[in-house]
């Protein structure tokens, strides 16, 4: 179990249904695209998929006058984490250096990275402080005659949704020689363009691409843009195996035909929520202490200069996730408890879904999640297609709860308890 986490790699339902509907599983391939013999149209959709991923990341770009990502520079994997698995394989063949991890990563990243064993350093705020860290880091390295491997980060990172000053650490990249990874899931390639900056784009096909939390995919990009890109392509081709089950990838291309007009809803009902939240911060009789968002952070600005430029078809936005905090873990239970919404660990899908991310996420390392600045009173939120004013309701009722839990435990005078 803990292999299949953290490569990502695992055995989707569709498959493990086909499996078990052969007559003798042994004779059996799992790997490939069907157990039985495909079809021109399963063949095809590998490339259909390819080329909708290049497309969408050549989609009104920021800068036009640079060369773009084709299909044959998309690399499908089974799901997120295999495509993040495919980087981590693919660059320690190109370089087993130091890894830096820039901004807080999906928590698997961490782990991943530490059961391979290379050093790595964590600047979980993700802050010029922070790239200011990280450019003494190379110096020293480049004085003792020794370079980095490779820079993490997301656009914007998860939980907390903040937006490193990437510009910077590309102009890093360049003068220290490293490889820029970005994963753009959270911002999604609808939102943003990091084509400008990043050497390989690492995205999850199961959020918004897909949207409707019935099937796993991932892909990695390789950016013709910049200098290593001829060395990464044969290190990555080297690596990679197409563990994107047909049926499955046949279920993502159905999905992601509308990605831009639910993603374009999507921007909108979560923005707006953020709008009604976002004064009730300041609000010291309200239990809401903070919004993590890019469109009320410090590092908006970060954020906005990768923002594409609007079109007929989609006006990029800030994307449906954001994040809640609380007081106390008596008020965020009180909030998240009369939120009525679907509640687990996945985003990007049509229905809205709320996660107490530390709680469930690093139930035993909340200290360590602490110090880098994620509270277990944090409650993550994804925004599906549902009416805004529906949701905005279910915003306030569970809201109204959380102020109830706040002014109980004022009359009371009695200490906070803890989950």
């Amino acid at each position: 179990m803990t292999f299949w986490r953290l490569n990502g790699r695992g055995i989707s339902s569709r498959l493990a249904k086909q499996c078990l509907q052969c007559s003798d599983c042994r004779l059996t391939p799992i790997a490939g695209p069907l157990p039985d013999a495909p079809s021109a149209q399963r063949l095809l959709v590998y490339d259909t998929l390819r080329k909708r991923v290049a497309n969408l990341l050549s989609r009104a770009p920021i800068n036009a006058n640079k060369p773009l990502p084709a299909s044959n520079d998309v690399y499908l994997s089974a799901s997120g984490m295999a495509a993040l698995y495919h980087v981590n394989q693919a660059l320690l063949r190109w370089r087993r250096d130091d890894i830096v991890m820039l901004g807080f990563p999906y928590e698997l990243s961490i782990k991943m990275v530490e059961t391979v064993g290379l050093p790595y350093q964590l600047y979980s705020f993700g802050t010029d402080t922070d790239i200011d860290n990280l450019e003494s880091l190379l110096i020293r390295r480049a004085q003792e005659g020794r370079k980095i491997q490779s820079v993490w980060c997301e656009c914007p990172n998860n939980p907390v949704l903040r937006t490193p000053d990437m510009h910077r650490v590309r102009a890093l990249a360049d003068k220290y020689d490293f490889i820029f990874v970005v994963d753009d899931t959270i911002g999604s390639a609808a939102n943003i363009d990091v084509t400008d900056v990043a050497d390989v784009i690492a995205t999850s096909l199961t959020k918004n691409f897909s949207g409707y939390a019935n099937v796993l995919g991932g892909c990695v990009t390789l950016n013709p843009n910049f200098p290593h890109y001829q060395e990464l392509s044969g290190h990555f081709a080297a690596t990679h195996v197409n563990n994107l089950y047909a049926e499955d990838a046949l279920q993502l291309e159905l999905n992601s035909h509308n990605y831009l007009e639910r993603f374009t809803q999507q921007n909108k009902t979560a923005a707006y929520l953020i709008d009604f939240l976002f004064p009730y911060v300041a609000n010291p009789k309200s239990a809401l202490t903070a919004i993590y968002s890019p469109r009320v952070c410090w590092s908006r600005e970060n954020y906005c200069k990768f923002m594409r430029p609007a079109t007929e078809e989609f006006e990029p936005g800030f994307g449906s996730v954001f994040g809640v905090d609380f007081e106390n873990t008596v008020q965020a239970s009180a909030f998240f408890n009369n939120f009525p919404v679907c509640k687990g660990p996945s985003f990007g899908a049509n229905v809205t879904i709320a996660l107490p991310y530390v709680q469930l996420v690093m139930q035993k390392q909340k200290e360590w999640a602490k110090g880098h600045g994620l509270n277990e009173t944090l409650i993550r939120i994804s925004i599906g297609l549902e009416d805004p004013e529906v949701l905005l309701g279910h915003i306030k009722g569970a809201l109204r709860a959380a102020d109830e839990a706040k002014m109980l435990d004022y009359l009371h005078g009695k200490p906070l308890a803890v989950l």
